[in-house]
């Protein structure tokens, strides 16, 4: 094996497993963020977190919204793949069952950006 494919170079196993470990990553600074942002409602006037929804309001957090359910998706469907492959199809179809949850996971990212598309950029709108 040559040394450029020791890590990354032709393993889509192993970009799958960085992808999942940034997936996580980026939900768990989200849910920070988030918490932060509930708790101003209750540790300071409704004024605070109104101001804050206004700030989030807007088409670019929106569609980054939208970016954080891709995000969800991906680490659901990697994670059940990695649990089907620890505990009932075993390694060897490590690849196809990749295709076959990303292949899922974009169907629903589709059918929830359709659908929430048209709903943000509306609310942004306003």
């Amino acid at each position: 094996m040559r040394r450029r494919e020791l890590w990354l170079g032709r393993r889509l196993g192993a970009w799958a497993w960085l992808l999942h470990r940034l997936a996580g990553i980026v939900l768990a600074l989200y849910l920070v963020v988030h918490i932060m942002t509930i708790s101003t409602a209750r540790f300071e006037d409704g004024a605070a977190f109104d101001r804050i929804m206004r700030t989030f309001n807007n088409p670019v957090v929106k569609l980054l919204e939208i970016l954080l359910i891709a995000a969800v998706i991906f680490h659901m469907a990697n994670g059940f793949r990695v649990i089907l492959l620890d505990f009932v199809l075993g390694i060897h179809h490590q690849k196809a069952l990749l295709w076959a949850v990303m292949g899922v996971g974009a169907v629903i990212l589709v059918a929830v950006a359709v659908t929430l598309l048209p709903l943000a950029l509306a609310s942004g709108a306003r």
